[in-house]
Protein backbone atom coordinates (compact mmCIF):
# COMPACT_ATOMS: atom_id res chain seq x y z
CA UNK A 1 0.00 0.00 0.00
CA UNK A 2 2.77 2.23 0.74
CA UNK A 3 3.61 3.65 -2.91
CA UNK A 4 -0.08 2.35 -3.92
CA UNK A 5 -1.48 6.05 -5.43
CA UNK A 6 2.33 7.09 -6.52
CA UNK A 7 0.76 7.98 -9.82
CA UNK A 8 -2.94 8.12 -8.84
CA UNK A 9 -5.19 11.26 -9.78
CA UNK A 10 -8.42 11.92 -9.99
CA UNK A 11 -9.06 13.26 -14.01
CA UNK A 12 -8.95 17.28 -14.32
CA UNK A 13 -12.38 18.82 -12.85
CA UNK A 14 -13.05 16.04 -10.47
CA UNK A 15 -12.58 17.61 -7.86
CA UNK A 16 -14.07 20.80 -8.23
CA UNK A 17 -17.48 18.61 -9.62
CA UNK A 18 -17.10 16.74 -6.65
CA UNK A 19 -16.94 19.91 -4.30
CA UNK A 20 -20.03 21.85 -6.12
CA UNK A 21 -22.36 18.24 -6.24
CA UNK A 22 -21.43 18.33 -2.40
CA UNK A 23 -22.36 22.42 -1.90
CA UNK A 24 -25.54 21.59 -4.57
CA UNK A 25 -26.89 18.89 -1.99
CA UNK A 26 -26.11 15.72 -4.18
CA UNK A 27 -24.65 12.58 -2.05
CA UNK A 28 -21.96 10.32 -3.67
CA UNK A 29 -20.58 7.25 -3.36
CA UNK A 30 -17.67 5.09 -4.90
CA UNK A 31 -18.18 1.71 -6.16
CA UNK A 32 -15.25 -0.21 -7.33
CA UNK A 33 -14.12 -3.25 -8.21
CA UNK A 34 -10.33 -2.82 -6.35
CA UNK A 35 -9.64 -3.60 -3.42
CA UNK A 36 -12.37 -2.08 -0.18
CA UNK A 37 -8.80 -1.13 1.77
CA UNK A 38 -7.68 0.60 -1.56
CA UNK A 39 -10.72 2.17 -2.26
CA UNK A 40 -11.38 3.49 0.82
CA UNK A 41 -7.94 4.86 1.00
CA UNK A 42 -8.33 6.39 -2.23
CA UNK A 43 -11.12 8.35 -1.13
CA UNK A 44 -9.35 9.35 1.95
CA UNK A 45 -6.54 11.09 0.04
CA UNK A 46 -8.77 12.69 -2.56
CA UNK A 47 -12.00 13.37 -1.95
CA UNK A 48 -13.47 13.04 1.83
CA UNK A 49 -15.50 14.44 3.06
CA UNK A 50 -17.69 15.50 0.53
CA UNK A 51 -17.55 11.49 -0.53
CA UNK A 52 -18.56 9.84 2.64
CA UNK A 53 -19.31 6.41 1.35
CA UNK A 54 -16.91 4.17 -0.84
CA UNK A 55 -17.19 0.60 -1.14
CA UNK A 56 -14.38 -1.36 -3.10
CA UNK A 57 -15.46 -4.78 -4.25
CA UNK A 58 -15.54 -7.97 -2.08
CA UNK A 59 -14.22 -11.15 -3.67
CA UNK A 60 -17.80 -12.27 -4.24
CA UNK A 61 -19.61 -9.40 -5.25
CA UNK A 62 -17.67 -7.78 -8.08
CA UNK A 63 -19.14 -5.66 -10.29
CA UNK A 64 -21.44 -6.37 -12.40
CA UNK A 65 -23.01 -7.68 -9.22
CA UNK A 66 -25.33 -4.62 -7.58
CA UNK A 67 -24.29 -5.52 -4.00
CA UNK A 68 -22.31 -2.96 -4.05
CA UNK A 69 -24.40 -0.34 -4.93
CA UNK A 70 -27.28 -1.38 -2.82
CA UNK A 71 -24.85 -1.17 0.21
CA UNK A 72 -23.66 2.45 -0.84
CA UNK A 73 -27.71 3.12 -1.52
CA UNK A 74 -28.43 1.87 2.32
CA UNK A 75 -25.33 4.22 3.63
CA UNK A 76 -26.12 7.47 1.97
CA UNK A 77 -29.87 6.76 3.27
CA UNK A 78 -30.49 6.95 -0.52
CA UNK A 79 -33.46 5.15 -2.95
CA UNK A 80 -32.39 4.25 -6.37
CA UNK A 81 -35.70 6.24 -7.65
CA UNK A 82 -33.46 9.00 -6.79
CA UNK A 83 -29.88 7.82 -7.99
CA UNK A 84 -28.15 7.59 -11.08
CA UNK A 85 -24.80 5.75 -11.55
CA UNK A 86 -22.13 7.37 -13.72
CA UNK A 87 -19.22 5.48 -15.10
CA UNK A 88 -17.34 4.69 -18.14
CA UNK A 89 -17.18 1.00 -18.85
CA UNK A 90 -19.45 -1.80 -20.44
CA UNK A 91 -19.21 -3.53 -16.52
CA UNK A 92 -20.39 -0.09 -14.86
CA UNK A 93 -23.41 0.38 -17.76
CA UNK A 94 -23.83 -3.15 -16.63
CA UNK A 95 -24.15 -2.64 -13.05
CA UNK A 96 -26.04 0.05 -13.43
CA UNK A 97 -28.52 -2.05 -15.26
CA UNK A 98 -28.46 -4.65 -12.94
CA UNK A 99 -29.36 -1.91 -9.73
CA UNK A 100 -31.70 -0.37 -12.06
CA UNK A 101 -30.35 2.69 -11.77
CA UNK A 102 -29.46 5.36 -15.13
CA UNK A 103 -26.37 4.87 -16.19
CA UNK A 104 -24.08 8.02 -17.45
CA UNK A 105 -21.36 7.33 -19.13
CA UNK A 106 -18.27 9.75 -18.66
CA UNK A 107 -16.04 10.06 -21.85
CA UNK A 108 -12.96 11.23 -20.11
CA UNK A 109 -12.49 7.65 -18.28
CA UNK A 110 -11.59 4.85 -20.27
CA UNK A 111 -14.11 4.86 -23.11
CA UNK A 112 -14.94 7.59 -25.23
CA UNK A 113 -18.04 9.00 -26.27
CA UNK A 114 -19.17 6.97 -29.41
CA UNK A 115 -18.13 3.82 -27.34
CA UNK A 116 -20.40 4.61 -24.67
CA UNK A 117 -23.11 5.54 -27.26
CA UNK A 118 -22.68 2.21 -28.50
CA UNK A 119 -23.53 0.80 -25.22
CA UNK A 120 -26.55 2.38 -24.83
CA UNK A 121 -26.29 5.34 -22.58
CA UNK A 122 -29.27 8.04 -22.76
CA UNK A 123 -26.84 10.48 -21.38
CA UNK A 124 -22.77 10.32 -22.16
CA UNK A 125 -20.52 13.34 -20.84
CA UNK A 126 -17.99 15.13 -22.51
CA UNK A 127 -16.83 16.95 -19.34
CA UNK A 128 -16.78 16.46 -15.70
CA UNK A 129 -18.90 20.21 -15.46
CA UNK A 130 -21.74 18.75 -17.83
CA UNK A 131 -23.52 16.52 -15.01
CA UNK A 132 -23.38 19.27 -12.58
CA UNK A 133 -25.13 21.85 -15.63
CA UNK A 134 -27.41 18.84 -16.04
CA UNK A 135 -28.29 17.82 -12.80
CA UNK A 136 -29.31 21.09 -12.06
CA UNK A 137 -31.38 21.81 -15.15
CA UNK A 138 -33.09 18.62 -14.24
CA UNK A 139 -34.41 20.39 -11.09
Amino acid sequence: LEHMFDHTRPYPQIKELVTALKGAGYKMAIVSNKLDPATKKMNELFFYPDIPVAIGAPSNHKKPDPYSVFTALEELGSVKEHTIYVGDTDVDKETADNAGLLFVGCAWGYRDYDFLKKLGAKIVLKEPAELLTRLLLAK
